[in-house]
């Protein structure tokens, strides 16, 4: 325990980022040590894993703790500890808030004066609490990216039959939002949530759901400006049919120059009838590079122009350009 103590004297004054798993109770002392030698350089911390069952030393101490020039905190998966946020609230740039901490975000919303990225994990039986975030999004022009991750379970005091109902405004329109990132919605609610608001400055975009590939053109034709697309979806969702419509509308989008399509299946390669998602994307103006993930990518590749330039763990990279590894200088 004093090596670990001492420890800290090993590391450069200037220290700016720690990423801290506490395991161990015998870590605590160390933890402690280490978050005071660094305590006015630190701009990001994240701690993992704070397995104890009652008030603990680190949770005491970080009751009074404050970094000064703190940017960025990140602590889960079980973390209450109200006083040493609102130590740091002021002067956050990114924030991730557990779903715990839901109410204590919505409440000290006035207070993120310097928040630019937020990761809100939302669970089933507080839905309703994503409308108040969404109707104070606009409140915070320098809020550029945010993270939506949904927790779905059944609990006693909220069976499934009993969630709440997320219903955003069809005319919801979120100003400043830059990079806009979902995560394992259920496609019911990802309709809801996703497709029925227009997000303005939207430039990134990643979905990791299934989704409704008809509404999903509405959105896309709504939001021309994106410039980066990730869908992480089932095979099954972009459907021949659909899928083509979908294709088409990508394609059209005079901003767009790399789209991301990670499409997994429970069954075999073999039994898959090949989507369309790629028939027309050869046609855009813009993209420039496509890249694929699935079991078996020889189904599934551009046309012409775009070729292969990287293939490996069944990830497929193309380009529109050709990649010369020849220096003839």
């Amino acid at each position: 325990m004093n090596q670990w103590a001492d420890s800290v004297n090993w590391i450069p004054p200037q220290l700016e980022s720690i990423n801290v798993m506490i395991c161990y109770n015998n870590s605590q002392q160390f933890i402690i040590n280490f978050l005071q030698q660094f305590q006015n350089t630190l701009k990001s911390i994240k701690i993992r894993y704070l397995k104890f069952e009652a008030e603990t030393e680190v949770q005491s101490f970080l009751n009074d703790y404050h970094a000064p020039n703190l940017e960025k905190l990140i602590v889960y998966p079980v973390f209450n500890n109200i006083s040493f946020y609102g130590n740091h609230i002021a002067n956050l740039k990114s924030l991730y808030v557990p779903r715990y901490m839901l109410n204590y975000l919505i409440e000290n919303w006035l207070h993120l004066g310097k928040i630019e990225k937020l990761h809100v994990e939302i669970p089933i039986d507080s839905f309703h609490l994503l409308n108040s975030i969404y109707g104070i999004l606009n409140e915070k022009p320098h809020l550029k990216h945010l993270i939506i991750h949904p927790i779905y379970y059944t609990i006693p005091s909220c069976p499934q039959n009993s969630k709440e109902s997320l219903i955003i405004p069809s005319q919801f329109i979120i100003q400043y939002l830059v990079k806009l990132n979902i995560r394992y919605f259920k496609k019911e609610d990802i309709s809801n949530f996703l497709f029925s608001s227009t997000f303005p400055s939207l430039r990134y975009l990643r979905v990791h759901s299934e989704f409704d590939n008809l509404e999903s053109i509405t959105f896309f034709e709504r939001h021309k400006q994106l410039v980066q697309i990730h869908l992480k979806t089932p095979y099954h969702t972009l459907d021949t049919g659909p899928s083509e419509q979908l294709s088409i509308a990508l394609s059209q989008l005079p901003s767009l120059v790399h789209i991301t399509l990670y499409l997994y299946c429970n069954i075999k390669i073999s039994d898959l009838i090949p989507t369309k998602i790629l028939v027309s994307l050869h046609n855009s103006e813009s993209l420039d590079f496509i890249e694929i993930q699935l079991d078996n990518t020889t189904i599934l590749h551009p046309s012409h122009p775009f070729k292969l330039i990287s293939g490996k763990n069944r990830i497929h990279k193309y380009s529109r350009f050709e990649i010369n590894t020849n220096n003839n200088d």
